[in-house]
């Protein structure tokens, strides 16, 4: 009896572990601002590579940027509905050089609102060869994402990996088949603190802070942001 209610603990231990989880597809992917409509109006993504609007999910948080500013949060999962609640929002407030109106709706009116937490569903479509994600807030206002650039669906980076990450001093780049043109490191807000060009196969970041940094990698086929921890 005491084996059978061990084994039963740890079943219903192993099944809130699971359903605490949110789809692995939301965490494993770089979602592109393809459009964020509020109020009826429908406002597309800047089609720029070097500024598409990204957004990362981690187990607990979230990231969003658009050119130099950006929204984060705390996040609260709840896969079962497919929803996450944020905590302790907060938006950076630099002068807006170019897609002001983009960046006051998408990062203001649609994530932060007044700066209270609020709850956001969730679904993630298979959008083959790749996924297409939306996400809705309470009152219906909606943004699309995919895990392609706008307009570079044909174009993705392929083969780029980054290691170690988490890193100390010496970030590497490894591309099987594609050149890089450039590689650039951004803080959460958005600020340009490294950048190398000419197929760089390395990046020194013994300058940075620890912390969480946005690694932007062009090639000549397009551009991808990976999420990069400095140790």
């Amino acid at each position: 009896m005491k084996k059978l209610y061990t084994l039963l603990i740890a079943g219903v231990s192993s099944f809130q572990a699971f359903t605490q989880n949110p789809n692995p597809i939301l965490l494993d992917t770089n979602w592109y601002l393809h459009e964020v409509t509020v109020d009826g109006t429908t406002y597309p993504s800047t089609g720029d590579i070097l500024n598409p609007g990204v957004l990362i999910f981690d187990e607990d948080e979230m990231n969003t940027w658009i050119s130099v500013n950006a929204f984060f949060s705390d996040l609260d999962f709840d896969p079962v509905l497919d929803t996450f609640e944020t905590i302790l929002p907060a938006i950076t407030l630099f002068n807006c050089d170019i897609y002001c109106e983009l960046e006051g709706v998408y990062l203001g009116d649609f994530y932060f609102k007044d700066g209270n937490p609020q709850t956001f569903s969730y679904e993630v479509i298979s959008n083959a060869p790749g996924y297409r994600l939306i996400v809705t807030d309470p009152e219906g206002n909606f943004a699309v994402y995919e895990d392609t650039i706008l307009g570079i669906d044909e174009n993705r980076v392929n083969n780029v990996s980054i290691f170690p990450n988490p890193t100390k001093n010496i970030l590497y780049l490894y591309s099987e088949n594609q050149f890089i043109i450039s590689a650039t490191i951004y803080s959460l807000s958005g600020k340009r603190l490294i950048s190398t060009v000419g197929n760089p196969d390395a990046i020194n970041v013994a300058s940075l802070s620890e912390g969480i940094y946005f690694l932007e990698i062009t090639t000549e086929k397009g551009s991808e942001v990976k999420k990069i921890i400095k140790e």
